[in-house]
């Protein structure tokens, strides 16, 4: 199968703004990252686990990071929700894959509600 490569423009263009925004938190995230919609099978299966309820994922590739948003998000008109899970998936990204959901990304993520990245979307 191959690698899709490709960002959709409106979520990259969410992932820079955010990436400048919150640098101070996060240090530097790889501008390589690719940002894309999924579709539900691809949210359903990761790796060989089923995950029945996820509005993303981050997987970290030293040359591409990518970021998948579910495209539910999306057909819901979900913007908010949207930009949250690309904060989330972010502050996953910022650990290099050595952190899932451990006590350094809950105080990460309570950082950025700290500096207001929460502030618009709850």
């Amino acid at each position: 199968m191959a690698k899709n490569t490709s960002s959709n423009p409106h979520l990259k263009g969410l992932y820079n703004r955010l990436r400048k925004r919150y640098r101070h938190i996060w240090g530097d995230l790889p501008d390589t990252t690719v940002v894309r919609w999924g579709g539900v099978r691809e949210m359903e299966f990761k790796g060989k686990r089923r995950i029945k309820a996820m509005w993303g994922y981050a997987i970290w590739d030293r040359e591409m990071p990518l970021i998948v948003i579910n495209g539910e998000l999306r057909r819901q008109r979900l913007f908010k929700t949207t930009e949250a899970t690309l904060l989330h998936e972010m502050t996953h990204l910022s650990f290099k894959g050595r952190d899932s959901h451990g006590p350094r990304f809950k105080e990460r993520m309570r950082e950025l509600a700290a500096a207001g990245a929460y502030n618009e979307i709850f």
